[in-house]
């Protein structure tokens, strides 16, 4: 049997194709450890969590790369067709467009992945599905990896849009964004209960709660303070804690949080 030879697909056009300058740098350097990790039929695995681990664990290690990342990147490739995902036995796995090597007879082939075109292959076009398994360190969350970033103003425009015009409520309104206020609001748009609309929604039951704006055993009103201090608050609103019952007005006798707030 001869002896394998190097192989690289990468044509001098490479530079200039529109689709590989379509994507972002980071994206197109992925691209090119696929086409080098391959087999000889262009298939790799597809699993972003497999993808870290086994091509970017330095670049993970240097907090450079994420599993969140990678997604995005092979969501990039596969946006342009550099790549096409496709499953087969339960796992999902890529193909680099046009990369299949020009196979000797006389060469052992290299093949690791089972075929695109198995009876019951089925192509993956629109998500990047995540099998967790047995995966080395990378598997773990990366503690740089980036987290969205709140936008403190608008928050802070929306509770004065919602409750600061409302009596009782609008008598404690926020001022400025302080030190303190951007710490809790980074905690609570870390939460998609709150980041998905969810905390717009609590500040307009909070408006309409008559225990809210103060009628209640102890005369507290709710703050925006209050609102955004732990992931209990907008979330027991949410729930209709606050809700007005009977009357016009919440049965609820103010709990020890809320007392805790009108003490201090």
């Amino acid at each position: 049997m001869a002896k394998r030879e190097p192989w690289n697909p990468l044509l001098k056009s490479y530079p200039d194709s529109r689709k590989v300058n379509a994507v972002s740098i980071p994206a197109e350097m992925l691209y090119v450890r696929l086409i080098a990790a391959s087999d000889d039929h262009a298939h790799y695995w597809a699993n972003p969590r497999t993808v870290l681990a086994k091509l970017l664990t330095h670049r993970w290690e240097k907090g450079e790369a994420a599993e969140k990342k990678v997604a995005g990147w092979l969501a990039e490739l596969e946006g342009v067709g550099l790549i096409s995902r496709y499953e087969s036995g339960g796992d999902v796995y890529l193909e680099v467009t046009d990369c299949k090597k020009a196979l000797r007879k006389d060469v052992k082939h290299d093949i690791r992945f089972p075929d695109n075109d198995y009876p019951n292959a089925l192509r993956m076009r629109n998500e990047c599905v995540t099998n967790p398994g047995r995966l080395p360190n990378p598997t773990q969350p990366n503690p740089t990896e980036e987290k969205p970033s709140p936008p403190y103003q608008k928050i802070l425009e929306a509770w004065e849009e919602i409750c600061g015009v409302v009596e009782g409520i609008g008598t404690a309104r926020p001022l400025s964004m302080t030190d303190s206020r951007r710490e809790h609001l980074r905690a609570r748009w870390a939460e998609p209960a709150f980041r998905d609309g969810g905390g717009r929604a609590a500040m307009e039951k909070i408006a309409a709660s008559s225990f809210c704006r103060g009628k209640n055993d102890r005369g507290w009103t709710a703050t925006f303070d209050w609102f955004i201090a732990n992931d209990t608050n907008y979330v027991k609103a949410l729930e209709g804690t606050y809700d007005n019952r009977a009357g016009g007005q919440s049965e609820r006798t103010l709990g020890t949080h809320e007392m805790g707030e009108r003490n201090g």
